[in-house]
This record gives structure tokens, sequence and C-alpha cells, in this order.
């Protein structure tokens, strides 16, 4: 868990800035259609990042993009690029400052993602309505196959 005090040790960033950059992760998560989850977990991550290192202001952006890059990874079923990410900083990092930033952000936290907490089970069932294959590819016995039944109950169960 991150530390609820850790703006306290930070020397050039503060609570407001903070807020400028998960608005700005918002607005990336919106216009890339990401999975809420992704988002969330992001925030995490940097929240996380944060309460371990003194970050400068001018990397504070580098730190959230790299977030949300390590979320997209773990999150979503076609993650964005390394090169869309260099695209949404309009340039302001290479692609070797968010690849070296997240090798720095997963060494901090070697046990991501075990220890990010769960928002749904790990089945998701909120998402299997938007993605229903993807969470039912890799079936095992006695598991729920891919019919159009089953996409059917869950697309008038979602109404």
């Amino acid at each position: 868990m991150a530390n609820p005090t850790y703006m306290d040790g930070q020397t050039e960033i503060q609570w407001e800035m903070r807020r400028t950059l998960v608005d700005w992760l918002l607005q990336v998560h919106l216009r890339y259609h990401m999975l809420p989850e992704t988002l969330w977990i992001a925030v995490n991550i940097v929240d996380r990042f944060l309460s371990k290192r003194v970050v400068s202001l001018v990397k504070l952006q580098l730190v959230g993009l790299t977030a949300m890059f390590i979320a997209a990874k773990y999150e979503e079923i076609m993650a964005p690029s390394v090169d869309e990410f260099v695209f949404m900083a309009e340039a302001g990092y290479t692609r070797e400052e968010i690849l070296k930033g997240e090798r720095i952000i997963l060494t901090v936290s070697p046990k991501f993602p075990d220890d990010v907490p769960q928002l749904t089970p790990p089945f998701r069932p909120s998402s299997s309505k938007f993605h229903p294959i993807a969470h039912r590819t890799a079936g095992s016995e006695g598991s729920v196959k891919p019919t159009i039944t089953t996409f059917k109950h869950e697309l008038y169960a979602s109404f």
C-alpha cells in the first residue's frame, strides 16, 4: 500500500501536482478507451512509487506515463505500444526513457502485480461483457464455453 503521507517526503511536488497528473492520466485513459482498472492500477503504481522514491517535478509526468504503460500491459488486451506512449507525451520523453522508467518502477515494486488489490474477482465479470471471449479462451474442465447463448445472456444482464 502507498503511504498516505508520502507527499511530506517529496521535495519538489505537492498534492496539486499529483491531481494534475491524475487528470492528465484520465485524459490519456479516455483517449485510448482503456479499461477502468487500467487507470486505477496506474494511479496505484504512481502512489506506491512516490511513497518509496523522491521524484523531481520534471520527471513526475514520466512516472505517470510509465505507470500507465505498465498498467496497460497488465490489464489491456491490446495495450498501446511504447511509441504510442511517446506520442501521448508529445515527444516529451523518449522510448528509452519510458523503458528505463519501467525497469526502475518494477525494481522498486518487485511484487507487482501480486501486491495490487483487485477491484473485482480475477475473472472480472464486469469486463467480460465487453470482452466475452478474452476471459474464456483458456478453458479447463467445467469452464464456460463461449457461445452465442452465453454472450446474449451477458448482454441482456447488463441492461
